[in-house]
């Protein structure tokens, strides 16, 4: 079966198209169209999302290989509303093979999400009617979206401070450079020094081929950026030509995802100097969440925020901002003022009097 075939990929063996074993049902399809197998069409997504980080590609690839082996039907135009509801089923029940148990909500949401854009990018709406389509009542929660408690993890002002005091030149750069910019780790690795315009005081997101970057939803980016950043860098630049990294790999000088290596050394070196400094289990994207929390903090409207921090939901963007300190002193000081209540000094108290007899 063509599920066979799929999953034999993820253990390096090459992808083989099934011979349909029984006779075809009739298609509404013009008999001039060649009639694609699920197979053949999930092989070919699987090949195009190599374009993606490798991340990326391989949740994806996981996606189409659990719809395919779930999937009854041969060809990709009889796919249809009963074929998804039994790939939730299929999600929910199938036992995980790292823990033998059902995999969580959560997860059966991202899958469930990656097969739906696996479906679309295909063309499933030329085969299938809207009502007969996967209805609004039929996707799974998304646990992450609706867990109000959920929090990212960040830095306080005093642990960036403590970063800072203890950080060699090129420390110094990439922390201003993480929280002076809201990048994500990829985006950071990826940035050049002819993505700065000194001028306009800004740095942009963009597309880069030569190293395999592409910016997550396709979206570039151009954020504004403070003088206090722009001159940090200028004095990390050197001679450095503008198509160079802003932050290479010290071992190969090329593109490497080794950024959290370095924060992880400067957490390790404050907290060796007498300092406090936590490790979260993303350094890196920690700085991201503190952008987001001390702009907001400074009057930067929430919009505004998702778009420089290229969220495609401004729900991620609040739970960004419900990540912010509430046990810090300004957050303590507007507390103890919504509960205070005093009369003005000019105002004397009221007192009846009583009546006269």
């Amino acid at each position: 079966m063509a599920h066979t075939a799929l999953i034999g990929m993820d253990y390096g063996q090459p992808f083989e198209a099934p011979t349909a074993a029984h006779a075809d049902p009739p298609s509404t399809v013009p008999s001039t169209t060649a009639r694609k197998t699920v197979g053949d069409a999930a092989r070919e997504y699987i090949e195009r999302s190599k374009q993606k980080s490798r991340k990326t590609y391989l949740g994806y690839r996981a996606a189409v290989n659990l719809f395919v082996a779930s999937c009854k039907k041969n060809y990709f135009d009889e796919i249809c509303r009963d074929d998804m509801l039994d790939f939730l089923y299929y999600l929910r029940t199938r036992p995980s093979e790292e823990t033998g148990t059902p995999i969580g909500e959560s997860t059966v949401f991202n899958y469930f999400l990656k097969t739906m854009v696996f479906l679309n990018d295909r063309g499933i709406g030329k085969y299938v009617a809207r009502e007969d389509w996967v209805q609004k009542k039929d996707w799974p929660v998304n646990v992450d979206k609706r867990n109000k408690n959920k929090k990212y993890a960040t830095y306080t002002d005093q642990e960036v401070a403590a970063m800072l005091q203890i950080a060699d030149h090129i420390g110094e750069a990439l922390i201003r450079f993480l929280v002076g910019t809201g990048f994500r780790i990829g985006e950071a690795a990826a940035s050049e020094w002819m993505d700065i315009n000194w001028e306009e005081k800004t740095i942009s997101v963009r597309f880069k081929p030569k190293f395999g970057f592409k910016p997550k939803d396709y979206e570039e980016r151009t954020i504004a950026v403070s003088d206090t950043l722009l001159a940090c860098l200028r004095k990390y630049r050197g001679n450095a030509p503008d198509d160079a990294l802003i932050f290479p790999s010290p071992t190969t000088q090329t593109m490497d995802k080794h950024l959290d290596r370095i924060i992880n050394h400067l957490i390790a070196k404050a907290n060796k100097a007498g300092y406090r400094v936590k490790r979260p289990k993303k350094p890196c994207h920690a700085f991201r969440v503190l952008y987001a929390t001390r702009r907001h903090r400074c009057g930067v409207n929430i919009e505004t925020l998702r778009q420089e921090l290229g969220h495609s939901d401004i729900t991620t963007t609040q739970i960004y901002l419900r990540s912010a300190n509430t046990e810090s002193g300004r957050h303590r000081a507007r507390i103890n003022e919504a509960d205070r209540f005093s009369m003005l000094a000019t105002r004397k108290p009221f007192i009846r009097r009583a009546a006269r007899a």
